[in-house]
């Protein structure tokens, strides 16, 4: 019943829903990092009203590591704390010290992974692919896990991998389909061959992709306080109107929609093409 729970919140696309399963199987294993810091990232998709839960979460989840100074504890937690700065060379830095001290950590792995990933340089990015196998090959539980493959699957689409990197980004997506830095990677892997082949359908899944993690993500999301999701919120907008613009360019008779007819959003009342399922200017799924 409690794995069930937790399943049941990775796999609802719904943030609110997402939250409820989340909170019941903390309270059955109030212990449990790893579901502490879901219960955090998903309060940071629902905006500034739940960025005090939020806070909480995480401390909750600091809490509840299973650390000791053999696994380098305070080299870890100094190394989240400089993740979340945007300092990621230290952040890679400290994990190292930590994976010095013990080599089978595999959260550190991912951590260090995901510090790596956010260099400019192409190899720093092909040493971050190598921890996060390796955090793969010593084990994660089911949150980590499709985190790890959303992170590969992003930093393989950063390399312009884009076969490998969309197998990776499904696995995620299957196993949590409100991963937003999934669904982002998908549609720039979706946008950018579609542009090179031409294929509406490409495109259309670039736009399902971004309409889906502006669904998921709120409009009121606190600028500062929650800084990446509000960054990826407004490069879903600005790749969502890429993709518009692209449709007009082509003409109603070759439109991203491919059709004529057109009716108005259930919600703002623009004018959006009649089988079109969310609107491109405000999002609402039709």
């Amino acid at each position: 019943m409690e794995q069930e729970l937790l399943d049941l919140a990775l796999k609802s696309k719904d943030p609110e829903r997402k939250l409820e399963y989340c909170s019941k199987y903390i309270e059955l294993n109030p212990s449990d990092s790893d579901a502490w810091r879901y219960n955090a990232l998903i309060l940071s998709y629902l905006g500034r009203t739940r960025t005090k839960e939020q806070v909480e979460s995480i401390e909750k989840e600091l809490e509840s590591l299973p650390l000791s100074e053999l696994d380098g504890g305070p080299e870890f937690l100094a190394g989240l704390a400089s993740s979340a700065r945007g300092d990621w060379e230290r952040a890679a830095q400290l994990f190292n010290e930590v994976l010095n001290k013990n080599a089978s950590f595999a959260r550190a792995w991912l951590e260090k992974g995901e510090a790596l990933s956010l260099s400019p340089q192409r190899e720093r990015k092909e040493e971050a692919l190598i921890c996060v196998d390796k955090a793969l090959e010593l084990g994660l539980g089911k949150v980590l896990e499709a985190e790890a493959m959303s992170l590969k699957g992003t930093i393989l689409t950063s390399l312009a991998r884009y076969e490998e990197a969309v197998k990776y980004l499904d696995e995620c997506l299957n196993r949590d389909p409100a991963n937003v830095e999934a669904l982002i990677s998908k549609a720039q892997i979706a946008w950018t061959i579609g542009r090179r082949s031409g294929k509406l359908s490409d495109l259309e899944e670039a736009s399902t992709c971004l309409n889906d993690v502006l669904t998921i993500l709120s409009s009121d999301i606190d600028p500062e306080g929650n800084a990446r999701y509000f960054r990826l919120r407004n490069i879903a907008i600005k790749a969502r109107e890429s993709i518009e613009a692209e449709r007009r360019k082509r003409g109603p008779e070759k439109g991203l929609y491919g059709t004529l007819k057109s009716k108005h959003c259930v919600k703002c009342h623009s004018s959006i093409p009649a089988d079109a399922h969310y609107c491109t200017q405000c999002g609402t799924r039709q």
